[in-house]
């Protein structure tokens, strides 16, 4: 298994092989290169959820 250095903390990091590409992974503080190369970004799932309340004006109030 080879080795390089992690762009974000320094540590040292593994490489792997993902889809003929080869991607950092860091054990050390979590970095994965591979999320970066993935094709289809809007499969992600975002952890901040919409709230109508933060909208102003006459959209705060609008039927859905």
């Amino acid at each position: 298994m080879e080795h390089a250095i992690c762009p974000r903390c320094f540590a040292e990091a593994r490489v792997v092989e993902y889809m003929g590409i080869k991607s950092l992974i860091c054990d050390a503080c979590g970095y994965d290169e591979i999320e970066m190369l993935e094709v289809y970004p809007e499969e992600r799932t975002s952890k901040v959820r919409h709230s109508p309340y933060k909208i102003g004006g006459h959209r705060r109030t609008a039927k859905v």
